[in-house]
């Protein structure tokens, strides 16, 4: 009877394992694009706020701003590279276009000025104002000052149909913007 026992107990556990096995999913790309990593890890000079980016293999990131001492989080499809003002008043980051989007240009093979351009993102940390301002090209804070922000703009795009011709135009704009008072 034992035995009898002993060797169905033994085929259940078998049959199981087998069965268990055959329904695991298969590592390909597919599964390699749903992997997820934590990636541009910042803390306020207060440490009051923290920053950090969730990043997708094929696709678009998001970023999370926490403030640490109410546990609210402000997050933002597609940014990226974020900076802390020194006085923790304001995070600065950059908004990638839709991957989508960028994936296609790059299909067409569309020339670069003709690609999708990033935004930068201002946000007031206070009261949770956000400012966008499109066609960023890169942002700079400085490390021990205050409210100042630079960024460097890309060049508009010419428009083609108007049959006078085009005014000279400069191939990109550096901006200084106080974000206190947002005078540039």
């Amino acid at each position: 009877m034992r035995k009898i026992l002993f060797s169905t107990s033994l085929f259940v556990l078998s049959f199981c394992s087998l069965v268990h096995s055959q329904s695991k999913k298969p590592l390909d790309h597919s599964v390699y694009d749903s992997w997820q990593s934590i990636s541009g890890e910042k803390i306020s000079n207060n440490a009051k706020y923290v920053a950090y980016g969730v990043a997708v293999q094929e696709g678009d990131a998001n970023l999370f701003i926490k403030n640490l001492k109410s546990n609210a989080i402000f997050n933002q499809q597609r940014a990226t590279t974020s900076e802390f003002s020194f006085d923790n008043q304001f995070a600065v980051f950059q908004i990638k276009p839709f991957f989508k989007e960028t994936r296609q240009a790059k299909i067409k093979k569309k020339k670069a000025d003709d690609m999708p351009k990033d935004s930068l993102g201002i946000l007031n940390l206070s009261n949770n104002n956000l400012v966008k301002i499109a066609r960023v090209k890169s942002f700079k804070m400085p490390k021990k000052a205050g409210y100042v922000l630079a960024y460097l703009l890309e060049k508009e795009p010419v428009d083609t149909t108007k049959k006078k011709a085009p005014a000279p135009t400069f191939e990109n704009t550096l901006v200084l913007r106080d974000l206190a008072s947002s005078s540039e």
